[in-house]
């Protein structure tokens, strides 16, 4: 399900990580995403996001503060941030995003997801 970043720690955690790391137009292009998906509640706004990540993110590591690390495993022990990269960090980013109304329509969305990821490869 999808909270503001004022309650999803996980998602203020990953956009500060990335703030920090790439070019200021790859965060102005992730909050204009956030925003169109938020606000058209459309899964393939959604889709279209997701799949255009890698044209503003690298999959450089993400860099994480002690701080931001301490944060983490405050929040979900054994959740390794530093093991990802910034293409990962940023689609994550997006899908906390997405407003689903309920368990099943979040579900549904994300099969989705993952069967036109299968599709792709």
């Amino acid at each position: 399900m999808s909270y503001p970043n004022s309650v999803n720690p996980i998602a203020t955690i990953l956009l500060s990580a990335l703030s920090s790391q790439v070019e200021e137009r790859s965060i102005v292009w992730l909050s204009q995403k956030r925003e169109k998906i938020i606000l058209s509640e459309k899964e393939m706004d959604f889709f279209i996001g997701f799949s255009q990540v890698s044209r503003y993110f690298k999959r450089n590591p993400l860099q994480l503060s002690e701080e931001e690390k301490a944060e983490i495993a405050s929040i979900n022990q054994g959740l390794e941030l530093e093991l990802w990269d910034q293409v990962q960090a940023a689609r994550t980013y997006l899908l906390l995003q997405f407003p689903a109304k309920d368990a099943t329509s979040w579900k549904s969305m994300l099969q989705k997801l993952l069967k036109l990821a299968t599709c792709m490869n």
